[in-house]
């Protein structure tokens, strides 16, 4: 993202943060000369009455402490743009982490299929369920799970090769 919209997010956040705080200490003040609450004349069930209060302040005080959490997670977090948090973390680096992890995992199970013969792998019985797996997880959800193909993918049973002739 380019500096400058960065910058107009994170003033458009603060100015909401800003006004929700304002609106709140507004509403919630309790002036004198202010009527008491009145009855609306809305019944529920012959015994029900609403009535016009102001919000307890216990509520009011729930809405202070959930603004200032939200200001507390975006400061550690580094939720505003390109401003980086408190804490260092950022989910570039999550995903760095994760990425490291899940390479060296399939490198592993790879590992004893690395540089052999196609004819060799064919007929390995734990190369060909490995190949299952991957196939019924990454390929047959366009390609169908009897590889006949969905509607706009090829057809990957038949003789047909699209894209050359070598496996």
């Amino acid at each position: 993202m380019a500096p400058g919209w960065s910058w107009f997010i994170i003033a458009l956040a603060a100015f909401n943060i800003l006004g929700l705080v304002w609106l709140l200490w507004y509403t919630a003040k309790r002036r004198p000369g202010d009527p008491k609450p009145e009855d609306t004349s809305h019944y529920w069930d012959g015994d029900i009455t609403e009535y016009n209060k102001p919000m307890p302040r216990w509520w009011i005080q729930g809405f202070y402490l959930t603004i200032v959490f939200a200001i507390a997670y975006v400061a550690w977090y580094g939720g505003m743009g390109h401003v980086p948090g408190m804490s260092g973390w950022t989910s570039q680096q999550e995903h760095a982490v994760d990425k490291a992890a899940s390479d060296a995992n399939l490198a592993e199970t790879f590992r004893p299929y690395d540089g052999k013969p196609l004819a060799q792998l064919a007929a390995d019985p734990q190369a060909l369920d490995l190949g299952r797996s991957i196939f019924a997880n990454s390929c047959a959800t366009c390609h169908g799970s009897s590889a006949k193909g969905a509607i706009g993918y090829p057809n990957l049973s038949d003789d047909i090769w699209h894209w050359g002739g070598d496996p």
